[in-house]
């Protein structure tokens, strides 16, 4: 787990995908995938709301806002 994240990070680092993007990253991506895979969410719908109960965790990790549902999909 710890592997797979630090890999993201250095490549989020080295090669700063997302310099032209304004809202949904791929590390705001990365967050929401890790997410769904840990509370074992079934729908876009379980991923969008778990996301929105924990908007004050997630500016920990670097995103100001949970992605809605179209933005998931």
């Amino acid at each position: 787990m710890f592997i797979i994240l630090a890999l993201a990070v250095f490549a989020r680092i080295r090669n700063n995908p997302d310099k032209q993007k304004k809202g949904f990253t791929s590390w705001t991506h990365l967050v929401s995938m890790l997410f769904c895979q840990f509370a074992k969410s079934q729908t876009i719908r379980d991923i969008s709301n778990g996301l929105r109960s924990a908007t004050g965790n997630l500016n920990h990790l670097g995103i100001q806002m949970s992605p809605s549902k179209s933005t998931i999909s």
